[in-house]
């Protein structure tokens, strides 16, 4: 099962890495985003066929597929290194990356001044499209 803060993490660095991600973000938001998205790529070029997922994200950063594949990914990792978790977390708070996890394991994604709040449990909502 994919962890919600880690769907949410995979959200927001999947929209930074195609370069959709807030353009007005403040500019200690965007430099937190920027190492957000490098831990996540040093730690997938250290992980047999995860790298590939980068790729994917950048090239199709609308595709929930894609998206949760890097989600699943991360939760994998998070889970097997506490640490890794930890920075990740640390980095996404940083950049205004809100993963607030309540009991029916939906998260609510501030992904700073993108104008829409981005919720995803099951479901992945962005504005009024719902996935």
């Amino acid at each position: 099962m994919t962890d919600p803060a880690m769907l949410a993490i995979a959200t927001a660095a999947s929209a930074a890495m195609a370069g959709t991600y807030a353009q007005s973000m403040g500019e200690a938001s965007k430099q937190a985003m920027g190492a957000l998205v490098t831990r996540i790529k040093q730690r997938f070029q250290r992980e047999p066929g995860e790298e590939a997922l980068i790729g994917r994200v950048v090239a199709h950063p609308e595709d929930e597929d894609a998206v949760r594949a890097l989600a699943d990914a991360l939760s994998r990792l998070a889970q097997a290194d506490p640490r890794f978790r930890d920075e990740l977390e640390e980095l996404a708070e940083r950049a205004g990356v809100e993963t607030a996890s309540h009991a029916s394991g939906s998260v609510t994604i501030n992904a700073g001044s993108i104008g829409k709040s981005i919720s995803a449990g099951r479901d992945l909502t962005i504005g009024d499209i719902t996935m």
